[in-house]
This record gives C-alpha cells, structure tokens and sequence, in this order.
C-alpha cells in the first residue's frame, strides 16, 4: 500500500474539509488513528499530530498555505 498524500488523512485524493475534520477528531481523541494516518496528519513533521497541523490543513482548505511533500 502507498503512502498516503500528507494532509490526505482519509486518503480521498485530496485534502479537503474531510481531513481537517478527522484531524480535529484525532487531536480531541474521539479518534484513534492508524500509524499512516497519523504520519499523514503530521503536516509539519514534528513531533506527531498537535494543532498546528489542523490550521496548516484548514488554510490549505481556504487555499491561504499549500502543503507540500
């Protein structure tokens, strides 16, 4: 199985709402990810799935930062 995209949690093919919301699920804990998921989440690559990775997903959403890598 590939990698996922990074942001691309729910491997759609995009990031979009979707993701930014399971990130958001994952962060308060109503979500229990798998390890590709989380390394997915992990948009800025530090230290695991925190809050900044939920606002760079959601400006990307708004098309203000594009996640790349």
């Amino acid at each position: 199985m590939p990698d996922r995209i990074l942001g691309d949690i729910n491997a759609d093919g995009a990031i979009n709402g979707k993701d930014s919301n399971a990130l958001k699920q994952m962060i308060s804990g109503a979500m229990m990810p798998t390890d590709i998921e989380q390394k997915a989440a992990d948009v800025n690559k530090k230290d695991g799935v925190e809050k900044y990775d939920y606002i760079l997903i959601k400006r990307h959403v708004m098309g203000t930062f594009k996640i790349e890598g």
